[in-house]
């Protein structure tokens, strides 16, 4: 027979359950707009019944009340991994489109101030030139289109490496960010993995790390395991996180990735302290590596195409001869992009400028000779790269560089409007409806109200057995 106090007992117990429920959605409404908060929901269940004793001898059981379970907060693990895997992507393409946008910028095409408006300038001075090469004012435009090659093209070679050196910059913040990323998680494992030892929910340490491996996605690709017990086969509460294959956490212990060197070439790829490669191909450093291999390859072109320049040009004005008669004299120094320059002998004069051909001797250079000149013109005729001119040289890389940036700006349009969808799915799961959680409130408030009353009327009952029975 179960007891007379019983159902005090049990109206206990639903006050109890229905107080925690009620706690729990306030914690809900009060962070409706807590970045990172996960719905929490208490879970109920029927405590042990008690065994009694039927008036016809019979053994039946008889309810003891309620308890809560356990309150757990609402995830969709798969829906997470895609958010994370599309934050990562979208990161990565918005870091390579702002890489891009600043080096499509400095080619300044089509505007007419560009590298190719520039050559075109320069070949064309050559060719007016040739039609009266005496003339000192011809010859000084002649250095002045030079010049002014020569600057736009150390302008545009300075703003490549002006790039990478921010990209360099920018992979090696990346680094100390997934670092420190790492270290605050692992200690987050750690209390984690003590409290649901200890049978507790830690769901807003919980969501404190998610959020934190969600920030981690947008620096690097990363793949997230959960820990398991080995002998159980029961969840730790711990993760393991890697990062193209390497293991930046593993319960509450973090394994930094190594820092690029500061002497570092593009495209600054990342190694461990054995020398294999740390594969990273999403987030801003997946954006950025991404970047430093595209700038160093246009930087690469821009190279090859003021080499072939000054060769070409030195070779042809070397067979030719200035005012003075000379022959063997180059017109550009350097070899490249980075050391290209004009001759400290036409710096110096004009007259230096060999228009003519080179007379046979005795002979002294003809004054109206305007060959060398003509054939300098010409070289922007010929296919010096490939079967391509100087010109259409540049205009490949123009477009190409075009391309690349436009593509880009296409991919993140794209990947912004993939993860607008994904969290907004995310929040549909994981956020706090205020209507529904009003909902709850109220049916919780009920309930708590109706375990009042039975109390009560417990109370009431057992005021009448104990007192007033016996009475006359």
């Amino acid at each position: 027979m179960s007891s007379s106090f019983m159902g005090i007992e049990l109206g206990r117990r639903a006050l109890a359950a229905n107080q925690i429920a009620l706690d729990t959605t306030g914690q809900n409404t009060s962070n409706v707009n807590t970045a990172g908060y996960s719905r929490q929901v208490v879970n109920l269940e029927t405590t042990d019944s008690s065994d009694i004793t039927l008036a016809n001898g019979a053994k039946g059981q008889i309810g003891t009340g309620v308890t809560v379970s356990s309150v757990t907060r609402i995830r969709d693990q798969f829906l997470d991994q895609r958010v994370r895997s599309s934050l990562s992507q979208q990161s990565a393409d918005s870091t390579l489109s702002g890489q891009l946008s600043q080096v499509e910028a400095a080619y300044n095409e089509p505007n007419g101030g560009g590298v190719g408006s520039l050559l075109t300038s320069f070949f064309n001075s050559f060719s007016t030139l040739s039609s009266d090469p005496a003339n000192s004012g011809l010859r000084t435009g002649v250095r002045s289109s030079a010049q002014s090659l020569i600057s736009g093209v150390k302008n545009l070679y300075q703003a490549q490496q002006d790039t990478l050196t921010n990209i360099s910059q920018g992979v090696t913040d990346a680094v100390k960010q997934i670092n420190s990323l790492a270290t605050q998680i692992a200690g987050l494992n750690q209390q984690i993995q003590q409290s649901v030892q200890t049978g507790g929910d830690p769901n807003d340490l919980m969501d404190k790390r998610d959020q934190m491996v969600q920030n981690l996605s947008q620096l690097a690709n990363i793949k997230v395991v959960p820990s398991v017990n080995g002998q159980t086969g029961r969840p730790t509460g711990s993760l393991s996180i890697y990062v193209g294959g390497h293991q930046l956490v593993y319960n509450d212990q973090s394994t930094p990735i190594p820092a690029p060197s500061p002497n570092a070439k593009p495209p600054f790829a990342l190694t461990e302290a054995n020398g294999d490669p740390i594969e990273i191909q999403g987030g801003q450093l997946g954006g950025y590596i991404k970047a430093a291999t595209l700038v160093q390859s246009y930087s690469d072109d821009l190279n090859a195409l003021a080499s072939a320049v000054i060769k070409a040009v030195n070779t042809q004005h070397s067979a030719g001869a200035p005012l003075d008669g000379s022959t063997g004299n180059p017109f550009f120094t350097g070899t490249d992009a980075s050391s290209i320059g004009l001759s400290q002998a036409i710096q110096n004069s004009t007259d230096a400028i060999a228009a003519a051909a080179a007379p046979a001797p005795p002979a002294t250079v003809a004054v109206g000779n305007g060959d060398n000149a003509r054939a300098l013109a010409q070289i922007a005729q010929q296919s010096l790269l490939g079967t391509n001119t100087l010109n259409q040289a540049y205009v490949s890389q123009v477009a190409r560089v075009g391309a690349d940036s436009a593509s880009a700006k296409t991919d993140v349009k794209n990947q912004d409007s993939i993860a607008a969808q994904l969290q907004s799915q995310q929040s549909s799961i994981s956020g706090v409806s205020l209507d529904e959680e009003l909902t709850k409130l109220i049916q919780y408030q009920r309930s708590y109200q109706v375990a009042s009353r039975f109390i009560t009327t417990i109370d009431d009952t057992l005021d009448r057995l104990i007192n007033g029975l016996g009475k006359p």
